[in-house]
């Protein structure tokens, strides 16, 4: 990763620290009453919308060469990138501080994950994509945490990954977006083919950091859990 720029590039700061933001592993504590009110429901009823709607996951099984991976392939794509002489500017980047989760239901953790991770990782990969030679960051896409603040159904929050809506369903009166009106008409046709194939281009499913939650998550991914 540190050969990925040429020395004194102004954007290896903020590639690095991209490249090596970790989600803190230690969460704030909850209190009894913010526990009682995150109740999990049995069974837990997880969907995979890239197979079936009605197919609820029953079992999880940790594959840890996942991460390294998705790891090396997105050091490829940025080499790639830059290997065909673009480059990544610092105008507009999207540098957020890192700050702990402040909230251990679902909606927080949804929260924290679309501020500190999600909202850079789809920038990159409209730009890589998308808009290499814009000249500041923006993206195409954008990430949206849903879920029903109500006691006992808050324990899982959604998030999903959708072309911007501002090119799929233009707003006449709308101000112009500089970015949109940038690209040229086959980008468009494809972005735009990529809204009308799904609703959602990825899902997340996000739960709450309490014991019981884990007690819940921790029980799919053994033999016993029915």
């Amino acid at each position: 990763m540190e050969n990925m720029l040429p020395p004194g590039d102004p954007f290896e700061k903020h590639l690095s620290d991209t490249l090596q933001f970790n989600i803190p592993p230690i969460y704030p504590r909850g209190t009894l009453n913010r526990e009682n009110n995150c109740n999990p429901r049995h069974p837990i009823t997880f969907y995979d919308r890239h197979l079936d709607s009605k197919m609820a996951l029953k079992n999880i099984e940790i594959n840890s060469s996942i991460p390294r991976l998705l790891s090396k392939l997105c050091e490829k794509e940025i080499l790639d990138f830059l290997a065909a002489g673009h480059s990544f500017t610092t105008n507009k980047f999207f540098s957020f501080p890192s700050f702990p989760p402040s909230d251990i239901k679902s909606s927080g953790v949804g929260f924290y994950y679309a501020r500190c991770v999600a909202l850079r990782c789809y920038s990159f990969l409209s730009r890589i994509y998308f808009h290499p030679d814009y000249p500041s960051w923006g993206s195409l896409f954008h990430f949206t945490v849903h879920s029903m603040q109500v006691p006992g159904f808050n324990f899982l929050a959604e998030g999903s990954l959708n072309v911007d809506n501002r090119l799929t369903d233009p707003d006449a009166d709308a101000k112009p977006v500089p970015l949109l009106e940038s690209l040229d008409g086959s980008t468009t046709s494809i972005l735009k083919d990529l809204a009308m194939h799904d609703d959602e281009l990825s899902i997340w499913e996000l739960y709450s950091m309490t014991s019981s939650a884990h007690k819940l998550l921790k029980s799919l991914q053994t033999s016993d859990f029915k």
